[in-house]
């Protein structure tokens, strides 16, 4: 059974790291898999998932030396860039992939990050990228495009099902927030279109969920709001019910690839008001399972359009759930992992 070594910078849970539980968990009879990243928040996620784990202190080139001279792993599946660029350099005659996620503006641009993906390019034997956007946003990609593929993020819609029953307890939010709380994800902006939520009806609920480096900022702009109703819950292992409890999910990004909170809340039935970024634009479709609007009146609007009219909300639940369907082929993406694999 070959042995597959996952490596991320981030020690939180969120789109990537979701990414790679879904993978183990789907595919842990056929490989004998080890998740290695920074130490954190991720540690719980693993041993709920019963994941076998190396986490470092920092994703450093002398730890993940370490991490790799003990693991002996046949492949290293990379899914960020600081992690190609490392593994790369540490691979020695093992097959590299790298995955990466997001379409981050810099790498639009020659810049020391771009330069360095291409070098690390040499060295990898394979790229898988979440959307067409974040692929043809790499400045390079005409030297990378005959061992690239846009393989689009899915999830299990029974696991979903699954984990979000073990929580049985009732949410009253009309409105949710979930993700990391960091610059691509515009949290200021984010707590804005909140502060606009309320001034339009004071008596709705809104709930954010996440952390991250900006999450004093959030909690301050929450406390300068002197509302009761938006409440800061930090990180939470489990924020399905949440997600399905709610009316609306909001999203405020500056750029993403496909985010998985974003299929989680299709599965869940929960319709997402979102910025037209990246992989938005390609799982919400206007006037079907939500909505995707440009500037702050058109999103506050859209919000609580939803709220407002219940039969709209009731169709575009349905829709969510539709659309989720037609998005997340599972065999086909587990196919297309495990070719790379057994070629390795």
């Amino acid at each position: 059974m070959k042995k597959i070594l996952h490596v991320l910078q981030s020690n939180t849970f969120s789109g990537a790291e979701n990414v790679v539980v879904y993978i183990i968990n789907s595919l842990e009879n056929e490989y004998n898999f080890v998740y290695s990243s920074a130490n954190g928040q991720i540690r719980d996620v693993l041993e709920e998932n019963k994941i076998q784990y190396k986490l470092m202190n920092n994703l450093t080139y002398r730890e993940l030396k370490t991490v790799i001279e003990k693991v002996k792993p046949d492949i290293i599946h990379s899914h960020d860039v600081r992690a190609a660029l490392l593994c790369s350099i540490l691979k020695g005659k093992r097959k590299l992939i790298a995955h990466i996620h997001v379409n981050n503006n810099n790498m639009k641009k020659i810049n020391i990050k771009t330069i360095g993906l291409l070098l690390a390019s040499v060295k990898i034997d394979y790229f898988f990228w979440v959307s067409k956007s974040c692929y043809d946003g790499f400045v390079f990609k005409k030297f990378i495009s005959k061992k690239s593929e846009i393989l689009e993020n899915i999830l299990s819609k029974k696991s979903i099902e699954e984990k979000c029953s073990k929580d049985n307890n009732d949410y009253s939010y009309d409105v949710v927030y979930v993700g990391r709380l960091t610059y691509q994800k515009n949290p200021e902006r984010l707590i804005k279109i909140c502060q606009h939520i309320l001034e339009k009806n004071s008596s709705l609920k809104i709930g954010i969920v996440g952390t991250g480096d900006l999450e004093d900022v959030v909690k301050s702009k929450i406390n300068l709001m002197n509302s009761n109703n938006i409440k800061y819950l930090g990180f939470q292992s489990n924020p399905l019910k949440i997600i399905k409890d709610a009316k609306v999910m909001i999203m405020t990004s500056r750029f993403e690839g496909t985010p998985m909170v974003a299929l989680e809340s299709l599965a869940l039935g929960t319709p997402i008001v979102s910025t037209p970024v990246d992989g938005m634009k390609h799982l919400i479709k206007n006037d079907f399972n939500g909505y995707l609007c440009f500037d702050d009146e058109e999103l506050t609007k859209s919000i609580l359009d939803i709220i407002d009219d219940n039969q709209l909300y009731q169709q575009m639940s349905q829709n969510c759930k539709k659309r989720f369907d037609d998005l997340c082929d599972e065999n086909k993406y587990l196919n297309r992992i495990r070719k790379e694999y057994d070629n390795g």
